[in-house]
């Protein structure tokens, strides 16, 4: 009993004075095994390995340069008699990339129409290359470059918007805000068709983290909204809501989803109306809980 006694002292030592790392020195098991003499292994790829070989690059463009000696090395330094030219090249391969910025400028022919059908015009104009924005000066592949460093490569878009100007292209960050809010709607039937589509898995594993939005509502008294996924096997939907309520789930799920969900323990998963009607019944594994239809 005293042992034990003085065992849960250490104990409670430890944890009010103790290092906060839960593999302190007091919880890790003391080794009985020898110490290693082994030469400690070299970072990298190991000598005599077989390794992967070059990466094939055959599906990228190819460039031909001819590399020729210069004018005044095309003889004998000695006597001055010029070299002979034989068949054949000994070639190679650089990786090389060429990013630049270019303005497109687009020349829209014009036509008079002779003849007096009806109430045609008299003057027709060729009408512009597309844009994703009308009346905007913003390409379709400069929208492409900002969307895929944001969403893609999660890069600010002031990074973005530097690298750019480091290629002499100068963008005011309100035009390409304001762009982006534009292009909201153009992805509406896509991230419809994908929420669809995730509904009819039949396994989903659902979490909601807080999400900061700057946004001021009179009925929201800060800014912190849930950022919540459903991740199926071969589909991610996200939805950005204010609140942390059952409904979100609830209606992201509808009538007709059937399967099984894995959650943690938060009460709204089990709070949702398919769970009340019956259609799913809830289950515990461990930390998890397992919705199941």
């Amino acid at each position: 009993q005293v042992r034990h006694l003085q065992a849960e002292i250490r104990e409670l030592k430890r944890r009010l004075f103790g290092r906060s790392s839960e593999t302190s020195a007091t919880t890790q098991p003391t080794s009985t095994k020898p110490p290693d003499t082994r030469k400690p292994r070299s970072r990298g790829q190991q000598p005599g390995s077989s390794g992967h070989g070059r990466r094939n690059h055959d599906h990228l463009p190819t460039t031909h340069e001819v590399c020729a000696l210069p004018e005044t090395e095309k003889c004998c330094p000695d006597c001055g008699q010029p070299y002979e030219e034989i068949p054949g090249t000994a070639d190679g391969y650089i990786l090389e990339i060429d990013v630049r910025a270019y303005r497109r400028r687009y020349q829209r022919k014009r036509y008079r129409c002779p003849c007096d059908c009806g109430n045609r015009p008299r003057l027709l104009t060729a009408p512009p290359p597309d844009k994703l924005i009308p009346k905007s000066n913003i390409g379709v592949s400069l929208w492409t470059t900002i969307l895929e460093h944001k969403f893609a490569f999660f890069q600010p878009l002031h990074r973005t918007l530097a690298e750019l100007s480091s290629r002499d292209m100068s963008l005011p960050a309100g035009t390409i805000t304001d762009g982006l809010q534009k292009c909201v709607p153009l992805f509406e039937p896509l991230y419809k068709l994908l929420a669809e589509y995730n509904r009819t898995a039949e396994h989903w594993h659902c979490d909601e983290t807080r999400w900061l939005v700057f946004e001021k509502q009179p009925d929201k008294a800060n800014f912190k909204w849930m950022l919540w996924v459903f991740a199926a096997k071969d589909s991610i939907v996200f939805v950005l809501d204010p609140t942390r309520s059952h409904d979100v789930p609830e209606d992201h799920f509808g009538d007709d989803a059937e399967g099984i969900a894995s959650v943690d323990r938060y009460s709204s998963y089990k709070a949702m109306a398919q769970v009340r009607r019956a259609r799913l019944s809830w289950l515990s594994a461990g930390p998890m809980c397992v919705a199941t239809s």
